[in-house]
């Protein structure tokens, strides 16, 4: 069964989510033409799909007016019914009930940039729910009218879960969304797209990249255009859409048979469409803080002014612009609105732009634009925010991968921003580190702790080479820190963060008295000694003695100067967890010590705690290592007095997580599921095996079950 046959048999609210080329355009836009008029319950539907991207376009005033409606409204009744405002399309929409079902299709919810919902501290989720919550004069949210439907598709399902999925689905008599998540080709599905024997395989770099449906489109057809060769390896996504977009002019080029379409169509790859794909991204980029952009944006002017003003680039480019115009119409990779046919193929054509423009010299200040853009819309310090850093994640991947590609890798790379900005070589290199430096963060918080690590390197090569003199001291220090815990988290060979950990210290060490009585030197300093702690924790050392040491001077440290404890108290319970059986009595009173300072010494257990008390629990980790630590106490069989001390426990701690989960953490929500998941698992392994049965603990294992299996899935 489809998704459509599924809808159709049980029309509801979707929340689709999966990576980028798994087809979530193409299934709405199939919704769209099959459901047209079809009819459910006697219903006629009426699909409305939007793409979110246009979103971009829009004023804040039209953003907050409502998203759904107002479209409705600009595409439907031009504005006819502006004067009674957007409560006449409500009342519209319900008394059509029996006769017509609204179905919005929100295509790409990833794709709206965060122009004004920094400022306000919100995002296209909370907008979203807003507007879907709104009551009318009789109480009725515009989610309750039962002939109306949602289905959104997005990237981002950690962020889904947290700001729109969870807390409409939470609130009671609400109509909530159901999650779906789509999953790459099958290793069998992918050999019979792509004609291979049952028995046969793909390169495992081919293998992993195919599992992508565009991408195994893709790659079928340089299959075909081949002669149905499997000797293609591509190392990444980027390599793969090289080959794909020039491989008949490579061909053409070695068999010196270049006509005059294939000069034409080579150029336009070289020149015009990467050039083309940068103006698109920093348009885009403009948009997100100057709403003046929207009035002067390249994408009123159309494809046509775009060609033009990228061939006044070249004195000595022998292309007529209607010529290029028509080799991009014939190559179908954007359209006159300047949209391009995906984000992918848009991020792989800007990167290129990028590259070139490094490399020649070409509108410098198109690419200083461009990396000062990046760095305003993907980092704020001190706030971790998804929706906005991982916006721009898939340009940065396919940037990186253009790099690597390069037979000199990131060094040619750092050589090339040198040459581009010779007037101002020190501030523009500045904003590229930046860039990359604040990625490496991101993809550490994000999990992604290989892809974390890989870049960490290259871009602390690139600060030792090149931006010795930029910083003053305290900024070193916190550069080479967040550089170190970010690389720690995944083992590089021949490479070793510690240094770079000492380095930060002895720079901190060094500095004036009167700067170390600052707060944000003692911050800093603490999460410093706190790293020292991390480095022995992980991979590249795992002496937990060590990193116990060092965890306890940080809090010594902490205490004296009345910084923040929490991290260093779930640094410890964890030190003492993987010291193993003999040391979980340390952890749990460790955890009991943490509920102590934080109620002023007044308690020692969750169970005694307030809510507003518990509201200054701000790492959810630390209540789920606790758990981890009560069930290894529970298996090595304490006493009874302890037991039922634990056992009692584990029930406010399940409910604690239950409570506060869609608050997220500084890591990403998937990583605190599963660690919660684990520890779920264990303790019900451990109940299953008691004779005394525990009625609070098997309630609440119940309602995980619940939580896990129901609705939400």
């Amino acid at each position: 069964m489809n998704f459509v046959e599924n809808y159709l048999q049980a029309p509801r609210n979707y929340v689709i989510v999966a990576p980028e080329g798994y087809g979530k355009s193409t299934i709405l836009k199939y919704m769209y033409c099959s459901l047209l008029e079809r009819k459910i319950g006697g219903e006629t539907v009426l699909p409305i799909y939007i793409r979110m991207a246009d979103v971009n376009l829009k004023s804040e005033e039209e953003i907050r007016q409502g998203l759904m409606l107002g479209y409705l409204n600009e595409h439907y009744y031009r504005n006819a019914l502006a004067a009674n405002g957007y409560l006449a399309l409500r009342e519209m929409i319900r008394k059509c009930g029996g006769q017509y079902r609204f179905l919005f299709l929100l295509d790409g919810m990833n794709e709206v940039h965060n122009r004004m919902f920094s400022e306000s501290g919100g995002n296209v989720y909370n907008y979203i729910t807003n507007e879907f919550t709104r009551q009318d004069a009789d109480g009725m949210r515009l989610m309750d009218y039962p002939n109306l439907d949602i289905v959104i598709t997005t990237r981002n399902e950690a962020v889904i879960q947290r700001q729109l999925y969870e807390k409409v689905l939470e609130t009671e008599g609400r109509r909530g969304f159901c999650l779906v998540k789509l999953i790459g080709l099958t290793s069998e599905r992918k050999k019979a797209y792509l004609d291979i024997p049952s028995d046969g395989a793909l390169d495992a770099e081919v293998d992993e990249l195919v599992s992508t449906p565009m991408l195994a489109k893709m790659y079928k057809e340089i299959k075909e255009r081949d002669g149905g060769s499997n000797a293609f390896v591509f190392e990444s996504k980027y390599k793969l859409l090289d080959v794909f977009y020039d491989l008949d002019v490579y061909q053409n080029q070695n068999t010196s048979q270049i006509d005059h379409w294939d000069a034409t169509k080579k150029m336009v790859l070289s020149y015009v469409l990467p050039l083309i794909a940068l103006g698109v991204e920093n348009a885009l980029l403009d948009a997100i803080n100057n709403d003046e952009a929207l009035k002067e944006n390249i994408f009123t002017k159309g494809l046509g002014h775009a060609v033009g003003e990228v061939l006044d680039l070249f004195d000595d480019m022998p292309l007529h612009p209607r010529e290029a115009l028509r080799a991009i119409r014939m190559l179908d990779i954007v359209n006159e609105k300047l949209e391009f046919k995906h984000d992918m193929i848009r991020e792989y054509w800007c990167s290129k732009g990028v590259n070139l423009c490094l490399g020649r010299k070409v509108e410098k200040d198109s690419i200083r634009r461009f990396f000062v853009n990046l760095n305003k819309n993907t980092y704020r310090a001190g706030t971790y925010d998804p929706v906005r850093q991982t916006r721009h994640l898939g340009m940065v991947e396919t940037l990186y991968s253009s790099w690597e590609a390069d037979a000199e890798g990131f060094d040619s790379v750092v050589k090339q921003m040198g040459f581009a900005f010779e007037d101002e070589k020190g501030a523009a290199q500045n904003q590229f580190f930046t860039f990359m430096h604040h990625y490496a963060s991101i993809l550490d918080d994000e999990n992604e702790r290989k892809n974390a690590a890989l870049l960490v390197w290259p871009t602390y090569d690139y600060f030792k080479k090149c931006l010795g003199g930029y910083y003053d001291s305290f900024e070193k220090a916190r550069i080479l820190n967040s550089l170190a815990y970010s690389g720690n988290n995944y083992k590089i060979e021949g490479r070793d963060p510690l240094p770079l950990f000492e380095e930060a210290k002895e720079i901190l060490d060094g500095m004036p008295e009167q700067e170390k009585e600052k707060a944000s030197f003692r911050v800093l300093y603490g999460k410093i000694l706190n790293n020292f702690g991390s480095y022995y924790y992980g991979p590249y050392q795992r002496d937990y003695t060590l990193s116990a040491y060092w965890h306890k001077k940080c809090k010594e440290y902490r205490e004296m100067y009345g910084v923040d404890l929490t991290a260093s108290y779930r640094a410890i319970a964890s030190d003492y967890y993987m010291m193993a059986v003999k040391m979980y009595q340390a952890s749990y009173e460790t955890f009991k010590e943490y509920i102590a300072y934080l109620t002023a010494g007044k308690k020692s257990k969750l169970s005694e705690m307030t809510e507003d008390e518990k509201t200054k629990m701000k790492d959810i980790v630390v209540v789920i290592n606790a758990l981890g630590t009560e069930c290894g106490l529970l298996f090595a069989q304490p006493g009874a007095a302890l037991q039922a001390e634990i056992t009692e426990e584990i029930v406010y701690q399940l409910r604690f997580c239950y409570q506060c989960m869609e608050r997220g953490s500084r890591r990403e929500a998937v990583d605190v599921l599963n660690k919660l998941r684990d520890k779920i698992g264990r303790l019900t392994a451990w109940y299953r095996g008691q004779q005394v049965k525990y009625p609070e603990i098997e309630k609440a294992l119940e309602e995980y079950g619940e939580l896990r299996n129901g609705s939400r899935q």
